[in-house]
């Protein structure tokens, strides 16, 4: 009996030390600056913007429109956009980061026609709302990052004298998806964010005109790609 004590008080110790020693070496979960639950901040950004447009074939009785038009070619203008962001952590991988922007965007319409080209600048004023579901991993002092999620625009304001020319409707749908890294600034004393982003588009935008500008158009969808970066808590 004794002996059998002996064993059992041998062995218990023998697996509390083992215990022990397992606890002591497992490597403690250290919270980072990037495992708060609410993170506000300011974004702002960048890039280039334009509309793509989809040609239609304007007849009227033996008069076609498009005959009097070389071509139409689309380009670019500077895209600005800045506003706040709200991120909500669900995971330690998974987030939402709705996103309210005032946006200056648009592009550009060349009408050929002959030798001459005339320019219609379709440059906007809008505020948008995104709901972007963020991907991370966590590497520790930083966090790449994937996002994807649909955007509500609403424009607020167009040149007069373009509206009369080629209006632009007010509300879109858009499509986002972006990549980036956050990591955090000691001398910020925030996280930061840098990325790039691009949108498209899924409504057509053209709203209606009776002239040879808008009915030598089908449609136009807005096409974006940026450069952005959010300063958030952390």
């Amino acid at each position: 009996m004794r002996k059998l004590l002996v064993t059992f008080v041998v062995a218990l110790s023998s697996t509390f030390c083992v215990a022990q020693t397992a606890t002591l070496n497992k490597k403690p979960i250290i919270p980072t600056k990037f495992d708060r639950k609410r993170q506000f901040g300011v974004i702002i950004g960048g890039g280039a913007s334009k509309f793509r447009a989809n040609l239609s074939n304007w007849q009227q009785g033996t008069v076609n429109y498009n005959d009097s038009l070389n071509s139409i070619r689309e380009s670019s203008v500077l895209k600005l956009e800045f506003g706040f962001v709200y991120q909500i952590k669900l995971s330690k991988v998974f987030s939402v980061r709705p996103t309210y922007q005032s946006v200056f965007e648009g592009g550009k319409l060349d009408y050929q026609r002959g030798t001459s080209v005339e320019t219609v600048n379709l440059s906007t004023y809008s505020h948008t709302l995104s709901f972007p579901f963020v991907i991370n991993h966590n590497f520790g002092n930083y966090q790449p990052y994937l996002t994807f999620g649909p955007t509500l625009l609403y424009m607020m304001g167009q040149e007069k004298d373009i509206y009369a020319v080629l209006p632009i409707k007010s509300f879109d749908i858009l499509g986002e998806t972006g990549l980036g890294v956050d990591f955090y600034s000691k001398a910020l004393k925030c996280i930061v964010s840098p990325g790039v982003k691009y949108s498209i588009g899924f409504l057509n935008s053209k709203g209606n005109v009776n002239n040879i500008y808008g009915k030598t158009i089908s449609e136009l969808k807005r096409q974006s790609i940026s450069f952005t970066i959010n300063f958030r808590q952390g």
